[in-house]
């Protein structure tokens, strides 16, 4: 009898020895920080150039707009196309946008539609690289990986998710071009680091010319509606998104309900992703085992009482705090 079951299931350790899983990791850390700084920055700039809270949700729509019209597309050219090319093709993209903003904050911008504008192309080359990105991670991982380097990878976004933000309150402070510069300089460094990444293992190939039809595009809008537990956790998080919208609106709270400056309003943004790296280190020691969907709706309306308190509070550190939970 064979005492094989499977590959041996590696440590993170063992998963960062391996070159290209530290390329894959060392670049998306390098361009979500990024992205991240770059979206700290270009609301706090717009809310300065039109003093209107009302762009700062126009803004998010012409990002999320493309996402969301492009959402049966971009997965079917990620599982179709070299998921690298598709990646890095997307990260020069949101690279051209981050030099058009660095290009338009330096000659002093009083209109807010060109924001707008390169809003729209980089929610394009978003739809892309997500999809894209994700589908890399099980081709790199080496056998026995893949639970680490997801780990890992979550890990990262986090960490991006707080060093990005927290840096666009000093760079801004310094002029906004140069937080679109570093911006600039970040993707670069993601798309020298996507390229470089060789697959352990090869997809499935599929044709390229092959017709994608909207069934197959909807296959997973389909698997949803038959798992109860899964659309009754995506509706309840839906929820949660709704109550985070308020954190676009933080350049408007930071200076008119706070009264802060550029440097506390960057660390007030990153709270949020502090406050995710404290519970997801708390639960890599003590995993939830039981009443999951209990914790889940407890979560929820934490955070809703956290935005509510945000939206009330005239102290930093009250706002602050409701962040970070």
């Amino acid at each position: 009898m064979s005492n094989s079951s499977g590959p041996t299931q590696l440590t993170a350790r063992d998963v960062l020895r391996f070159t290209n899983a530290r390329r894959m990791l060392g670049s998306s850390f390098a361009f979500h920080t990024g992205v991240s700084l770059q979206a700290a920055t270009l609301g706090k700039h717009i809310f300065d150039v039109t003093g209107r809270a009302i762009d700062i949700g126009w803004l998010g729509l012409a990002e999320f707009g493309p996402i969301a019209l492009l959402v049966l597309v971009s997965g079917s050219v990620a599982d179709r196309f070299n998921r690298k090319h598709v990646a890095a093709l997307a990260l020069v993209g949101e690279m051209f946008c981050a030099i058009a903003l660095v290009v338009y904050s330096l000659s002093k911008p009083t209109a807010v539609w060109p924001f707008f504008l390169i809003a729209v192309v980089f929610g394009v080359s978003r739809a892309f690289l997500s999809p894209a990105t994700r589908a890399m991670y099980p081709m790199v991982a080496p056998d026995g990986g893949l639970p680490p380097i997801i780990a890992m990878s979550s890990g990262v976004w986090t960490s991006a998710m707080i060093i990005g933000p927290a840096a666009s309150g000093f760079l801004y402070s310094v002029a906004p071009w140069v937080a679109y510069a570093t911006t600039t300089a970040l993707i670069f460094i993601g798309i020298i680091g996507i390229m470089r990444v060789q697959f352990a293992r090869e997809p499935t190939p599929r044709d390229p010319g092959e017709k994608a039809s909207l069934r197959s595009a909807m296959e997973g809008l389909y698997f949803i509606r038959r798992t109860p537990i899964l659309l009754a956790a995506i509706s309840l998080d839906l929820f949660a998104v709704l109550f985070g919208g308020a954190i676009a609106l933080l350049p408007v709270i930071a200076e008119e309900q706070l009264h802060v400056g550029d440097v506390a309003y960057g660390w007030l943004r990153a709270s949020a992703g502090i406050g995710a790296a404290a519970m997801a280190l708390l639960l890599s020691f003590k995993p939830l085992r039981r009443n999951v969907g209990k914790a889940l709706l407890l979560a929820v309306g934490v955070f809703g009482v956290g935005t509510i308190v945000l939206g009330v509070t005239h102290t930093y550190w009250i706002a602050f705090a409701a962040v970070l939970i």
